[in-house]
């Protein structure tokens, strides 16, 4: 595939939810019978319920699901943020290339998805205000034109979080209908135009842009995954003073900032593929901003001279994994729980229970087989 390469970088962000460990057990009065809760059912319905004999204002209940192969009602919606800056070219064909380790899972997974792609160029998309903003900053005349020349040769939609293939395109829908074409259009958008323009790198505020761009992408109740892939540092904290009226320099408040837009923060999360080991040449440097992102959102760091392949592959892992959970419906007292998987009770080690987001999720090691019933055992209040 041909393509204009006039200076470049790419950056990818991914954003996925993470887990704690505070998982507590509960005895059971197994003299006692616990109705199944359907989670399709009406939890409110008292006939869901088993009064507990021993404190009348707590009531045990059990919720069942099963393990299956495909995941339909996984709905995850991902954000590739590219550098697209001239040291990047190696990078973007080996994304392009290595794209099926990526994919491959979702696919057979049936997942709900869809894909969006920006790059990490911060600059206006409102020509007028960075020409005023230009004009107060250049030293002379020449700068300004210079600037100004570079800007008016950059294609209005990868500027500002902005996105550059359609909507419509890059979805599990598309996917399934023409693979073919899904992986051309991956190819042609991801495989952006490369620059060599003075611009200040700054993937958390174009991901901070993108969300407020962009609003309609997003669905509450999926993962939002956020991946940036860079071999410079981020420099949000240097150029969003001039860009933007309520700017954020630190990593926590560009984080924050992206959770706080779900109803559930912790389905957020940024997925980073940086400099982590010594730079090769002068025009990289450390993702040290970037790696802070991804350990605030329970996401994945990767450093950016592994193969592609490798790090595609062990993305995918961690976000079908995420999908391995069951969210219950009630918050139960204290912690406790109780799991069975076929009528018998596993061990607290073979899963994580996160009391906050009252989320199971299964030790990648021990998932129930396709088929297997789980049950779920706690107590809550009336």
């Amino acid at each position: 595939m041909k393509r204009l390469i006039k200076n470049g970088v790419i950056i990818l962000l991914i954003f996925v939810t993470s887990c704690g460990k505070d998982t507590q057990f509960f005895k059971k009065d197994e003299s006692f019978f616990n109705k199944v809760v359907d989670k399709n059912q009406d939890v409110n319905d008292s006939d869901h319920y088993e009064e507990n004999p021993d404190d009348p204002t707590k009531n045990y209940i059990t919720e069942t699901f099963y393990q299956t192969s495909t995941r339909e009602d996984v709905k995850i919606d991902i954000v590739w943020v590219i550098d697209n800056s001239l040291s990047m070219y190696d990078e973007q064909e080996a994304l392009a290339n290595n794209f099926d380790s990526f994919i491959n899972g979702f696919i057979q997974k049936h997942f709900d998805f869809k894909m969006a792609i920006t790059t990490i160029d911060p600059r206006p998309s409102d020509r007028n205000f960075y020409s005023n903003l230009i004009f107060m900053l250049a030293k002379d005349q020449t700068q300004y034109d210079l600037f100004m020349d570079e800007y008016d040769q950059t294609p209005q939609n990868s500027l500002d979080g902005g996105m550059l293939n359609p909507i419509g395109t890059l979805t599990s829908q598309q996917a399934a209908t023409d693979m073919n074409s899904f992986l051309n259009d991956f190819d042609r958008y991801i495989l952006t135009d490369l620059y060599n323009f003075r611009i200040y790198e700054s993937g958390l505020y174009v991901m901070k842009r993108f969300a407020q761009r962009n609003s309609s992408f997003f669905r509450d109740d999926a993962y939002t995954i956020f991946i940036v892939i860079s071999d410079e540092e981020d420099q949000s904290h240097i150029i969003a003073p001039y860009y933007d009226n309520y700017f954020y320099t630190e990593v926590s408040e560009y984080v924050n900032f992206l959770k706080n837009r779900k109803s559930n923060p912790s389905l957020t999360k940024i997925f980073s593929i940086v400099k982590k080991n010594s730079p090769l040449y002068n025009d990289e440097t450390y993702g040290d901003r970037y790696i802070e992102a991804s350990r605030l959102t329970n996401g994945i760091s990767r450093d950016i001279d592994l193969p592609f392949s490798e790090i595609l592959s062990d993305f995918s892992d961690s976000i079908v994994h995420l999908a391995d959970n069951f969210l219950l419906t009630q918050t139960p007292i204290d912690g406790q729980i109780q799991v069975k998987v076929n009528s018998e009770v596993i061990a607290n080690s073979e899963y994580t229970f996160t009391l906050s987001e009252k989320k199971l999720i299964f030790d990648k090691d021990f998932l129930p087989t396709d088929g297997s019933k789980i049950e779920v055992t706690y107590l809550i209040s009336n």
